[in-house]
């Protein structure tokens, strides 16, 4: 969790100097890559079983890519071989006070890299945000993000509940508890500090059981500030069954205190899906900035967030970018998704691995220099303090649950029809 905090000088106090340094030394004091083991796209369909074998789907073709030189990307980590999937969170929550005066960060300007735009015509570069660099509030008053919450390491787990009881979403998942968890290594730490959590993938099941999995949420609570999520790869599904991966934040006190959605993604879909969910009054604004597109229910853009409305679909927002999520986001390293909750709006950006902007990898995160937020809720048509409050943060991964309705529908009859 990162503060604004009023500032009487340049930011001469030695708490932001520290913290910057660590994080130049990122691999060493705060993992920037925290990761989760997943089989592969269509390897799941092969998991052991009752029954009669199960034919595989033909794997995806290999990605090519034209190769990058080292001016264009961030060096990327190379994880072993047999790691089949990977899904990583660095969680880093921020919040924001004003300031008098303001140090500006490390100004990053986020486009897409020649190479691959050139190898993925359907990806385009931001629209960005003329800014000089420096955050502001409405009122013009200049402030800049600071370190509150980080969450990494070998203490890591200490910092969140396990979540053990049945799957609130219908899934084919047995969620379990810490010491079930550790003693499976269904979630452990390795030695250089990388967070593992995983679902079963040995186990043989008699049919009707489902397989172990993990669910976590923060022990504290926030409500506003800027949340940064880095992912290396988020698991994605084949035509056997149905992978459901998901971040998000929501209050005990469901959907009074709201839910917001920063990643999901269901079976072999190639966009994340983006989502809202509240009580009766919020709407999203269509007239907002934003990348994304809204998708229709029955016709209508799903632009209502109460939660009666569109089969518990909320209003939703689908990325634009086939990097988002599934085989290209997988292809490119992974990269990062943030999520800037204030009283004015919630808006929420991807980026993938190569274009992650060089003030969120420095420590000095500046939302106004990102460009336009993949989706964002305005306060012109949701009173945001009013529908969003206490929020835990939850990692989990489904298997073949109810999923959000848009991305469902496919992987139900991919499913129905194996």
């Amino acid at each position: 969790m990162l503060n604004r905090v009023p500032k009487a000088s340049r930011l001469s106090s030695p708490c932001p100097t520290a913290y910057l340094t660590t994080l130049h030394d990122v691999d060493l004091f705060y993992p920037r890559h925290i990761s989760t083991l997943y089989p592969s796209t269509c390897e799941c369909a092969s998991l052991p079983r009752v029954g009669s074998p199960v034919t595989q789907d033909p794997p995806l073709a290999p990605l090519a890519f034209p190769k990058p030189s080292r001016d264009d990307v961030m060096p990327l980590n190379v994880h072993p071989i047999y790691l089949l999937a990977l899904l990583a969170i660095w969680p880093k929550f921020l919040h924001a006070l004003p300031g008098s005066e303001i140090w500006n960060a490390f100004v990053s300007k986020i486009s897409t890299p020649d190479w691959f735009a050139q190898s993925q015509p359907s990806i385009q570069p931001r629209e960005l945000e003329k800014r000089d660099g420096t955050n502001y509030n409405p009122d013009g008053t200049p402030f800049l993000w600071l370190p509150e919450d980080d969450y990494s390491g070998k203490s890591f787990f200490d910092n969140f509940d396990f979540f053990s009881w049945r799957d609130p979403t219908e899934g084919m998942v047995n969620y379990v508890n810490r010491t079930t968890a550790f003693a499976r290594n269904l979630a452990y730490v390795t030695d250089d500090n990388k967070v593992v959590m995983r679902t079963d993938n040995t186990s043989t099941l008699e049919r009707g059981s489902y397989r172990d999995s993990v669910r976590i949420n923060t022990k504290k609570t926030y409500t506003t500030g800027l949340f940064i999520l880095d992912l290396d790869k988020a698991p994605y599904g084949c035509g056997k069954i149905s992978i459901w991966p998901a971040f998000w934040s929501t209050g005990f006190d469901w959907p009074t205190e709201g839910e917001i959605d920063i990643l999901e993604g269901v079976h072999d879909n190639e966009h994340n899906q983006i989502a809202w969910h509240t009580t009766q009054g919020c709407f999203y604004d269509q007239n907002a900035t934003f990348t994304g597109t809204i998708p229709l229910h029955d016709g209508v853009p799903s632009t209502d967030c109460w939660n009666e409305t569109n089969q518990n679909s909320g209003c939703d927002v689908v990325e634009w970018s086939r990097a988002s999520y599934g085989p290209f986001f997988e292809a490119q390293g992974g990269g990062v998704l943030a999520m800037k909750w204030d009283e004015n709006d919630i808006s929420i950006w991807s980026f993938f691995r190569a274009a992650i902007p060089k003030d969120i990898t420095s420590g000095t995160p500046n939302p106004s220099e990102w460009g336009l937020p993949s989706a964002r809720l305005m306060n012109t048509m949701c009173d945001i303090p009013k529908h969003f409050a206490r929020h835990t943060v939850i990692s989990r991964f489904v298997v073949l649950g109810l999923g959000p309705l848009m991305l469902r529908q496919d992987a139900l009859e991919r499913v129905t029809n194996a």
